[in-house]
């Protein structure tokens, strides 16, 4: 493996692992990016690429959404993700789209792609990326590519609901979904947007309400359960409501949240959770600034925090990794699983 290398995998535990190993042959010299990570940890980690310091890099498919890593040489750990529903083999599109990181920017003067051997657990099929790499689907004029984007989706706006209180929400949007699904249903250019995490969303909103006696006005609400916020956070999305109603009583919360302090001993995990919590704190004190103390420079000195902590854990990680190491002798095991096979076998007997 060459210096200017970048190896992909499709999960943070993959790729914690797959850094483990490519430390064990370049100590201190190994990269690393997945999705979890801040944006000022993620650019720490692209510049010791860059400019040498790391010689290698373990990556998620992050690099085909908006990170922009040139690279040399570009191997595949594996060919295969879960998508959220399955573990499917990667779409050549998918492909390609990782594969094109290899000798942009003029780093150099062309690229290589390959697959990754010598670790157990990363089983790439050599063939899928080969086959890949040939543009299959004719656009126009006899021109082939990789993809023909030809979908739209569609989703509810709240003058589209015609509704009053907010309590109407649910009903009206499961209405709106079911209209919308019968319109276009036929149409092969246009789907409808699941309304599940909005539903969620709003779930956590009007149960927190409801538990302190607030209210919040339609407008006001439906801001709320469109933030940028996954399901994993949507106890302090009920947090943020209550605040913006007038509940005093979520201030210390959000000042506790706030103190960038809290991270002086906190793990990697909860580094990444403090710089998404971080986000939407930030987000937050733009929509609604001041209220329950939030403001923009609070939160990205937590945002700042956080990712230093996570550069540092990270760094630990690598150098003596947890991930994709047997729980009870040590040696290197597949990341999604506690034991080695030699263990686990002893353990059955």
């Amino acid at each position: 493996m060459t210096p200017g290398t970048v190896v992909v995998a499709f999960s943070r535990r993959a790729v914690l692992a797959l850094a483990g190993e490519l430390a064990r042959r370049r100590p201190g010299k190994v990269a690393v990016l997945y999705g979890a990570m801040p944006l000022a940890a993620r650019r720490v980690e692209i510049d010791r690429f860059l400019s040498g310091e790391a010689e290698v890099c373990a990556a998620t498919d992050v690099l085909g959404h908006g990170v922009n890593l040139p690279c040399e040489t570009l191997l595949f750990a594996e060919t295969t993700k879960f998508d959220g529903t399955e573990r499917r083999e990667l779409h050549p599109w998918e492909i390609a789209q990782i594969a094109g990181r290899a000798g942009r920017f003029g780093l150099v003067e062309r690229g290589h792609v390959g697959v990754l051997t010598g670790i157990v657990w990363a089983q790439a099929d050599p063939d899928l990326v080969e086959a890949a790499l040939v543009p299959h689907v004719e656009i126009e004029d006899g021109h082939f590519g990789y993809r023909i984007v030809d979908e739209a989706r569609i989703r509810p706006r709240l003058e589209d609901l015609s509704i009053e209180s907010p309590v109407q929400l649910p009903a009206a949007l499961r209405a709106w979904h079911n209209a919308a699904l019968r319109q276009w249903a036929g149409e092969g250019w246009l789907s409808v947007e699941s309304i599940g995490p909005v539903l969620g969303r709003l779930d956590a909103v009007q149960r927190r309400l409801r538990e302190r006696g607030r209210s919040l006005s339609l407008e006001q609400t439906w801001k709320l359960v469109n933030a940028p916020i996954d399901e994993d956070n949507a106890e302090l999305l009920g947090t943020l409501a209550l605040a913006v109603a007038g509940d005093r009583q979520q201030q210390p919360i959000l000042t506790w949240l706030l103190d960038a302090g809290r991270l002086r001993d906190a793990s990697l995990e909860d580094a990444e959770h403090a710089a998404r919590t971080a986000s939407i704190l930030r987000w937050f004190a733009l929509q609604y600034p001041g209220v329950g103390g939030v403001t923009i420079e609070r939160a990205a000195e937590l945002e700042q925090a956080a990712a230093e902590r996570v550069t540092a854990k990270l760094a630990a990680e690598v150098r003596s990794p947890s991930v994709g190491r047997c729980k009870s002798c040590g040696q290197s095991c597949a990341p999604w699983f506690p034991l080695c096979d030699r263990c686990y076998s002893r353990g059955r007997r």
